[in-house]
């Protein structure tokens, strides 16, 4: 992870880079359902992350989505962009409710003394895709908090390949009271 403290118009913006294996902490995913790859950056002020997916040829749903035509499925491009927001959901609550110092998770020794995180669902989603991605293409997840309401976070995502927009929208998640202790 880096840490980078940027000036912008005469005040500090703190940008936040992850990499994969502390993308992995702050998800419950594993394997093959492990979207993201790192974070590019996250701004805690602006409350706008961006992380990214690189799409191997390899991928089983990349095999196994379309006979003929390696393709990432487009159902899998959501559940990027849900998992883009997890991460900075995640990372916001265990700063307020814990205390996390966001400038020390490129630590791993650091991580394992957090507490564990609660379990996030996706509540709603309204996206609209009009292209698709495929092996060696590098997806963008770009998500920023629009609405919050006590449990629940309303984002505006973006995907990305390269400078295209391939899908575009708003994702709803929550933490509901049943998967917690």
């Amino acid at each position: 992870m880096t840490v980078d403290i940027e000036a912008v118009q005469g005040n500090a913006k703190l940008v936040v880079r992850l990499d994969a294996a502390a993308c992995r902490d702050l998800l419950p995913h594993r394997d093959v359902m492990a979207l993201i790859d790192g974070v590019n950056w996250y701004n805690p002020m602006e409350r706008h992350l961006s992380a990214f997916k690189r799409i191997a040829t390899s991928e089983f749903s990349v095999r196994g989505y379309f006979p003929g035509r390696a393709l990432f499925p487009r159902s899998m491009v959501i559940e990027g962009l849900a998992q883009a927001c997890g991460i900075m959901m995640n990372m916001e609550r265990m700063r307020d409710l814990n205390g996390t110092d966001l400038l020390r998770l490129d630590d791993v020794y650091y991580r394992r003394e957090l507490p564990p995180i609660p379990l996030s669902v996706l509540a709603d989603s309204t996206i609209k895709q009009y292209a698709h991605a495929g092996p060696g293409d590098t997806l963008e997840f770009e998500v920023k908090v629009s609405l919050q309401r006590q449990e629940f976070r309303y984002f505006k995502v973006v995907a990305r390949v390269e400078d295209s927009v391939i899908a575009d929208g708003t994702i709803l998640l929550s933490y509901p009271s049943y998967f917690q202790d």
